[in-house]
């Protein structure tokens, strides 16, 4: 039984992936839901990021950080759909992924 149990475990640690709604806010409010995770230094990351049922007067926007003594900045992406980054940590830190769904100009 324990083996067996190991080997689910090394799955679930391979696959992690969250769902949630984002409200729209105008680009100049700073509404924004950020998810962080601790992970050693030289560890490949991948960050899938994709979009379900936006409406054309929204955009959805991420950024891609960690808290080091650096403050890293691995990626910006702006009227993302589908977006796939993949990065190696520079340091021990939390890697910190910010979400904004702006409301676009003249558009609501």
């Amino acid at each position: 039984m324990k083996p067996i149990l190991l080997c689910l475990l090394f799955l679930s640690a391979l696959v992690l992936g969250i769902h949630f709604d984002l409200h729209a806010s105008p680009a100049d409010q700073d509404h924004k839901r950020c998810l962080s995770q601790w992970i050693p230094a030289k560890t490949e990351v991948l960050i899938k990021v994709i979009v379900e049922n936006q409406p054309n007067t929204h955009a959805l926007e991420f950024k891609v950080h960690d808290d080091s003594i650096h403050k890293n900045s691995f990626a910006a992406r702006t009227n993302v759909k589908d977006e796939t980054v993949r990065l190696e940590t520079q340091a021990h830190s939390n890697v910190i992924v910010c979400f904004k769904n702006v409301l676009l100009p003249g558009k609501y």
